[in-house]
């Protein structure tokens, strides 16, 4: 009888612990932190005051609005806390403030703008979630510095530093100060559906890795996208049982391991790092190696060497690669104080490569170099394997080349040369850099006749200029950029997309000048110009990939959003003159349609951009049906698109409604 009842009792005792655990977690303290709505007040102090009320058993909360961060935060006392990020982070640009109060990381000479540690942290981005570094202003103020790298002072935009057994998820950094993330002293950490975008809108960056690991454990980075020009993700000093999975990495380095051995005397290993399931776009390399020589030149960050060690038990599987600059698994025991004279010993370091396995590597490359493989003579590279590899150039001749220096007894291919032996960490020169500095340069040009009297026309400190001028800055704009430039999809649609607002914005000036009539002569000073912008945007933009997009973050965003809200004005204030165009032809519905379905479907526009427009159109279309339940016969209008002034005519009742358009106040996008 007694021990027929200790099910029942168990059950209850269950029961009402459960009951329990959740009243508890009802009943948490929760704060919500609040944004001072400017830059002129700095949310750090509201952010800390949140924490260190809400922070232990209790939950955080940033609303979907802008938080400005102005001086250093260490938030590294948290326990068992929910923290619910649904706007934007963003840090200033005072970069001597920084330089001067930025917090040690405790590597190197590494420093940060923001600490977060702790034990049981769960951090939920919800897709919306943002911290912006405002690093434009950084990757043009290093190149002005004699020394660029690791500069003394210039800091990541966060470390999770003694993070323990938590989850960061759902986040978006864009445009990092320096490194993204640095991960030290922490274990059992979770970082799932991660963006990162290290793409500079107007300066190119530098030194701007995804995330680096130093002396913490079993850390799993999943689904993670990373655009950069550094390191996509870096293993460095003692990472152990590292997971990789899920991830696509953009124009960046590839995987790296190190740099490491770059301490005199220091014994630091990395071992246990398993990949699968990545893909690789425009990257230097799918995987590679980098250690310092055996010889010291200088001392950290930026000279060193003379390490002990070795890295160990690195399992890659399932790779794919679009447009690899270099070889997909790269190796190479030269790294070296960039100051020092000579060219170094390239063979002497004592930290040794070993049980390396590459299963499964497919897609095209623009380099020959499956594998470039420079190892040390003193610790010669030791079980080296590349199996089910399927690498070719991008003219379709198979990538054969293997080469190896010093490298034991390697399974699954045969070396068929020797490397290139020098200075770089990774024994390989950049290819595609031309790519990549025209499509920025296409860029520059756009903006190049937005000058002070632009400015000062826009900011209303000056009332005067000539018709000419306006059509003179608009023709620029207009011939600066096409769908045909040889440029990457990512900088093609930025290039585009900041094209049409740019149009955009010369239009909204010459509205502000009184420049605009429904008789002018000129195209772009007619009432009905953004139908011919909103036109031009979707014809150029329709056949990019939607991630392409993607990566540009809430910037791009807010560009589509200035585009459509004038759009809907145009469309409401414009008599009609024409019948419905037919069903296999676009008209200005369309092109707002398909510029609220990207506004839609891009991380942050749904939640903060989207409910703006559509109680625009349900204020002044109010029979416009819903857009984003249309489908768009885009194949069919590309191949024979007409002009507007052919297709627009708003259906009855919700175009033309007697108000004056010489009268109407369009909304002013911001230039900031």
């Amino acid at each position: 009888m007694w021990s027929s009842s200790i099910p029942t009792v168990l059950t209850l005792l269950l029961a009402v612990s459960g009951s329990v655990a959740n009243k508890d977690k009802e009943h948490r303290k929760s704060c919500v932190v609040k944004s001072g709505g400017s830059n002129a007040t700095d949310d750090a102090p509201a952010i800390l005051k949140a924490f260190k009320k809400c922070g232990h058993k209790g939950r955080v909360v940033f609303e979907p609005t802008n938080y400005y961060v102005n001086s250093v935060m260490n938030i590294d006392w948290l326990k068992d806390v929910d923290v619910d990020i649904y706007g934007t982070l963003l840090w200033s640009t005072d970069i001597q403030y920084w330089l001067k109060n930025s917090m040690d990381v405790g590597y190197q000479n590494q420093s940060t703008a923001l600490i977060i540690g702790g034990d049981n942290v769960r951090i939920n981005g919800h897709g919306t979630g943002t911290f912006d570094g405002n690093g434009d202003y950084w990757y043009q103020w290093i190149r002005q510095q004699p020394n660029t790298s690791n500069y003394p002072g210039r800091p990541h935009a966060v470390t999770f530093g003694n993070l323990t057994n938590s989850v960061v998820k759902g986040l978006t950094f864009l445009r990092s100060q320096m490194w993204t993330m640095s991960i030290i002293y922490s274990h059992n950490v979770l970082l799932d559906s991660i963006l990162v975008n290290n793409t500079g809108n107007w300066a190119q960056s530098s030194n701007t890795d995804g995330a680096d690991t130093i002396r913490s454990s079993h850390i799993t980075f999943n689904n993670w996208t990373v655009y950069n020009g550094d390191d996509s993700l870096s293993m460095k000093a003692n990472s152990t049982d590292i997971t990789i999975k899920n991830c696509k990495f953009h124009n960046g380095l590839g995987i790296a391991m190190g740099s490491i051995g770059q301490y005199n005397g220091q014994y630091e290993t990395i071992e246990r790092v398993t990949a699968e399931n990545i893909e690789y776009v425009n990257t230097l390399h799918a995987f590679y190696i980098k250690t310092w020589t055996a010889d010291q030149n200088g001392y950290p960050p930026n000279g060193g060497g003379g390490g002990l060690g070795f890295a160990s038990g690195m399992t890659l599987k399932n790779l794919t690669t679009t447009g690899l600059r270099g070889a997909a698994f790269a190796i190479s025991q030269c790294t070296r104080f960039s100051g020092a004279p000579g060219v170094g010993n390239c063979t002497n370091s004592e930290f040794q490569i070993r049980n390396v396995e590459i299963d499964g590597l497919y897609g095209d490359s623009k380099s020959a170099r499956v594998a470039s493989l420079q190892c040390s003579a003193v610790a010669p590279c030791t079980n080296i394997t590349m199996v089910n590899v399927g690498l070719h150039l991008t003219s379709g001749a198979p990538a054969a080349e293997y080469l190896c220096g010093n490298v034991a007894n390697p399974s699954g291919f045969n070396c068929t040369g020797t490397p290139c032996v020098g200075g770089s960490a990774t024994g390989e020169s950049e290819l595609g850099k031309e790519t990549a500095a025209s499509g920025f340069v296409h860029l520059v040009n756009l903006f190049r006749p937005f000058d002070e009297l632009f400015l000062g026309l826009w900011n209303g400190t000056l009332s005067a200029c000539s018709v000419d001028w306006l059509v003179s800055l608009d023709e620029h704009v207009r011939n600066s950029a096409s769908a045909s430039l040889d440029i990457t999809d990512i900088q093609m649609v930025n290039l585009l997309v900041t094209q049409q607002w740019l149009r955009l914005i010369v239009w909204q000036l010459s509205n502000k000048l009184g420049f605009l009539s429904s008789v002018s002569s000129h195209e772009s000073l007619n009432f009905q110009y953004p139908i011919q912008i909103a036109r031009d945007l979707t014809i150029s933009t329709c056949r990019l990939p939607q991630q392409s997009m993607e990566i540009h973050g809430i910037g791009l965003v807010e560009k589509l959003f200035d585009v459509a809200y004038v759009l809907i004005d145009v469309i409401a204030y414009t008599p009609p003159s024409a019948p419905e165009p037919p069903i296999s032809d676009l008209g200005p519905k369309d092109y707002l349609t398909y510029i609220l379905s990207l506004v839609a479907k891009l991380r942050g526009g749904e939640d903060r951009f989207l409910p703006l427009l559509q109680e625009k159109i349900s204020q002044v279309l109010p029979n416009f049906l819903n857009p984003l339940t249309w489908s768009l016969p885009l194949a069919s209008f590309l191949e024979n698109p007409a002009s507007p002034s052919e297709k627009f005519s708003p259906g009855e009742g919700e175009g033309w409604t007697g108000h004056d358009m010489e009268d109407h106040s369009f909304r002013q996008p911001s230039m900031s």
